[in-house]
């Protein structure tokens, strides 16, 4: 992809939606010797979940013609990312085996700027054009991941055409026409996710992470330093969506400074994360990147479709699954299954390398505490970026029962910023305490954002209770991590039993003797 093939407008292109000559065409070549009659547009049903996806709403009133035939439909309507048709196909004879229906997905930039204005996440002179920045990196992110999962045999979308960016010819329209799976279900992001889904999306991580584990190609995947550099920082975006959010509600984010300083303000801490995987530094997978609700389709409890591969990236084995818990799930339900969830995750990794004759690329314990903490900043940046935008949207405000629908998304996002704060300032205690003196430590060592954290805590340990000095000094006798995460619950809880009852979902062992 150069970075100035940038994708056009809609109406840019000669064919598109206006002539769908060449989807019959591409129909009859794939499924020769049938033909095809006709093929009808039509407007979505209530829960059709790929024009659910990017909120696309059916709008009467065109009519084309195919043949002797005559179709009538929905005049397409573009979503945030694309517009996007579900395509009903009339075949001349027995349709037995052959699609009855496809989806057609035609990237376009013209509302991507409209959504970034109304969420005021982007400062830009020309919101236009970084919309054609943000919608061509993710039609060629989707396109390349379709090709690389190619005979993966994952519960992924068939592609029937994939033309990707790169060409300025108003006939050659990037375009993705795939299988149309609305036979299967989506579930609510607020209350749709079970314990048995949470397995089932386990097993197919494990199947993209064993398939990824046996590619030579990731580190080729994703944007190049050119590329990114075009496109601009997503740093800029998540700064802007924490910039709104305690405005939405004041309660709820009271932290969100102190946790955008203490992730935000560690340099470029969105390229250190994605290098230290693509480097190979780390255990690297293939990661879908936004794995919610609206993008796994379930046939009961078990998962029949993974869609919407546009962020896919080189990351931590961890990273879906942190994703999904914290935006998907209870706070309750994510505490009470992460540590499960992982344990389930490593077993079934491990039995599929077992059987192919090799070992696991890491331990449990690499996975509990090396990546999975790795991975929690940019969960929460992830996360808070995806409650600004939902906060806004029919995503949450669906017009049934708002009130309790934003209590419930921003109590979320408020207990992993919290959880994650607690994280980072447990981090630097340890490091004092492993050192067996408090007076070595020196705020000249450590960033502004470190410094602002340390303070809070030295500040915050004269107003706690007795209990918890007590604590932090067992931690120094004993060498003991439980100690110190005992004392952080207590210092970021204090004065909210609630909060004293909120703990990090990971168990993780004690260290030192």
């Amino acid at each position: 992809m150069d970075p100035l093939d940038l994708v056009k407008p809609a109406d840019f292109y000669v064919d598109g939606w206006e002539n769908l000559d060449w989807l019959q065409e591409l129909l009859e070549e794939k499924c020769a010797p049938h033909k095809i009659t006709n093929l009808t547009a039509r407007p979505r049903r209530p829960g059709e979940l790929w024009l659910l996806c990017c909120g696309i709403k059916g709008r009467k009133g065109f009519t084309r013609k195919l043949g002797d035939q005559q179709k009538e439909g929905v005049k397409p309507k573009e979503g945030f990312m694309a517009a996007i048709r579900r395509i009903f196909i009339r075949w001349k004879d027995d349709p037995e085996g052959l699609p009855e229906s496809v989806v057609v997905k035609i990237p376009s930039p013209k509302t991507a700027s409209e959504a970034w204005e109304k969420s005021q996440a982007v400062k830009s002179d020309d919101l236009d054009d970084f919309g054609s920045k943000v919608i061509t990196f993710l039609h060629y992110t989707e396109s390349d991941a379709y090709s690389r999962l190619e005979g993966s045999g994952l519960q992924i979308p068939r592609v029937f055409m994939n033309r990707n960016v790169g060409s300025n010819n108003p006939k050659e329209f990037p375009v993705l026409v795939m299988e149309d799976l609305s036979k299967y279900e989506i579930m609510d992001v607020l209350d749709g996710m079970n314990e048995a889904k949470l397995f089932s999306v386990v097993d197919f991580l494990v199947d993209l992470h064993f398939f990824s584990f046996h590619r030579d190609d990731l580190q080729s995947f994703g944007l190049t330093k050119e590329q990114s550099d075009v496109l601009g920082s997503f740093d800029d975006v998540v700064r802007g969506v924490c910039d709104k959010l305690p405005s939405q509600s004041p309660r709820h984010f009271k932290n969100i400074g102190l946790a955008r300083e203490a992730i935000l303000g560690k340099g470029d801490w969105f390229n250190d994360y994605v290098e230290a995987f693509k480097s190979g530094e780390q255990p690297t997978v293939l990661t879908h990147g936004d794995l919610w609700t609206t993008n796994v389709l379930f046939q009961g409890d078990s998962v029949a479709g993974v869609i919407d591969w546009q962020i896919a990236h080189p990351g931590s084995p961890t990273e879906d699954l942190q994703h999904l818990l914290t935006l998907c799930c209870p706070v309750a339900l994510r505490e009470r299954l992460t540590e499960p969830l992982l344990l389930y995750y490593h077993q079934k990794l491990t039995q599929k390398f077992k059987a192919n004759g090799e070992s696991v690329p890491f331990s449990l314990e690499k996975l509990k505490v090396d990546l999975y903490d790795l991975t929690r900043s940019y969960t929460m940046a992830m996360s808070l970026f995806a409650t600004g935008m939902w906060s806004i949207s029919d995503v949450i405000l669906n017009g049934k029962d708002e009130d309790r629908r934003l209590e419930e998304c921003y109590s979320r996002a408020e207990a992993l910023i919290d959880e994650t704060l607690r994280h980072l300032v447990g981090l630097k205690i340890l490091l004092f305490t492993f050192a067996f003196d408090l007076r070595s430590f020196d705020p000249l060592d450590l960033t502004a954002a470190e410094t602002s954290l340390c303070l809070t805590v030295r500040r915050t340990l004269f107003q706690c209770c007795s209990c918890t000095l007590c604590l932090l000094s067992m931690s120094l006798y004993h060498h003991s991590r439980a100690y110190v995460e005992a004392a952080i619950t207590l210092i970021f809880g204090c004065g909210s039993r609630q909060r004293v009852r909120r703990k990090d979902p990971l168990s993780l062992p004690a260290r030192g003797p």
